[in-house]
């Protein structure tokens, strides 16, 4: 199977079903999974009743057309699910074929179709399952802002790993990217990784009053609460370490905490070291058009990567101008702490200092500066090994 897999849906019609199930795995997916869906006599347009449906999940797939099941849409999934096409799919070796036995919605009011349309978004998370994608969801909190949380061995019983990353960068980036989620994944842990406010999925504003580490520290702890979470270890960089940091002070379902990108700072300023980058300045530089010279190489770095990572500006100067600046009630941290810091991290100075300053802390120390020490090896392997207990 490719590095991101191929799916086909095919139904007869192409109008009900398979497009749902289509429809489903976008939102869940992302550009995780190529999704494609197909039917063996097409209709003219989409089932009416399958868009009202899928509306009420907050997915449009009224722009859809029908498409023809054809030879090569087949050979080019690597995952086909038929839905009632019969013998009109054809079968190449080297294939996963899975056949969903569903009722038909064509002609159905939509009381008959809501639980079609949920048997199949129960398919659909099972099979990102089986395919080692993580399901992607949203939660909306009280002020409308959105926030999007990923989970990967949803199927795995033991508490969850959940990862809060730092600023400017999401889930993916600081996370996924690096290869921290797939060594715990490989460890077999259930891993839930949040997209703060602002950053990566999540919802965006340019109103400051919608951001600050203990706002993003109360959504954590929602999404934990939607998912019926009872205790998970927490681990947390930079931004996300301060915010981390406030969850376990607060939320005793907290277990162990891994805190990484962060020293002395935390303790001297209560949240992220802000005598490094002037935060006018950064959030200056983060809305500027054109020439950048004038600001100082740190809030120029900050903006380089805002570029890359194709971040929305407004909402990273908005969280620029709310940030933390204490009191971080460090000694109702109880629980085993791991401090891990770059030796070159200049966002992350004396981290010996948080670790004395946590009752139960430790600290270690790995090769890299802020941007790369979560890459380094020790970095995974001290983090793995201290989640393991």
């Amino acid at each position: 199977m490719s590095t991101i897999p191929t799916v086909l849906f095919v139904c007869v019609h192409n109008a009900g079903r398979s497009q749902m199930a289509a429809g489903y795995l976008r939102h869940l997916a992302g550009d995780r999974v190529e999704v494609l869906s197909a039917g063996s006599a097409p209709g003219e347009s989409i089932n009416p009743v399958a868009v009202a449906a899928m509306a009420e999940e907050g997915i449009d797939i009224a722009g859809r057309q029908p498409r023809k099941l054809t030879d090569d849409t087949v050979r080019e999934s690597d995952v086909v699910i038929t839905m009632g096409c019969g013998d009109a799919c054809p079968y190449f070796p080297g294939k996963r074929y899975e056949d969903w036995v569903l009722d038909d919605p064509a002609g159905q009011p939509i009381e008959a179709v809501r639980p079609v349309r949920d048997e199949i978004r129960r398919r659909v998370e099972d099979l990102l399952v089986s395919l080692g994608v993580p399901i992607t969801r949203e939660l909306t909190r009280p002020d409308g802002m959105t926030i999007a949380f990923h989970e990967w061995n949803g199927d795995v019983e033991t508490p969850p790993i959940v990862l809060q990353h730092g600023y400017v960068a999401s889930t993916e980036t600081n996370w996924v990217g690096p290869g921290v989620v797939d060594a715990l994944l490989a460890a077999g842990h259930r891993v839930i990784g949040v997209d703060a406010r602002g950053h990566g999925r999540s919802g965006q504003s340019a109103d400051r009053a919608l951001f600050g580490e203990p706002t993003m520290a109360r959504d954590l702890s929602a999404v934990m609460d939607e998912l019926d979470v009872r205790e998970y270890q927490l681990v947390g960089y930079s931004m996300g370490a301060v915010v981390s940091l406030l969850v376990a002070a607060a939320d005793p379902r907290v277990t162990r905490l891994v805190v990484g990108g962060v020293g002395s700072a935390v303790v001297e300023l209560g949240g992220v070291d802000t005598r490094m980058v002037d935060g006018d300045l950064l959030v200056g530089a983060l809305l500027a058009e054109g020439d950048l010279s004038e600001y100082p190489a740190g809030a120029r770095l900050f903006r380089q990567l805002a570029d890359v990572m194709g971040s929305h500006r407004p909402s990273l100067a908005a969280q620029a101008q709310a940030l933390h600046a204490g009191p971080t009630d460090l000694a109702s941290v109880t629980v085993p702490t791991l401090v891990l810091a770059g030796r070159d991290d200049v966002l992350a100075a004396k981290p010996e200092v948080l670790a004395d300053a946590l009752p139960d802390g430790r600290l270690r120390v790995v090769d890299g500066d802020h941007l790369g020490a979560v890459s380094d090896p020790e970095f995974i392997e001290a983090l793995t090994t201290f989640v393991a207990g």
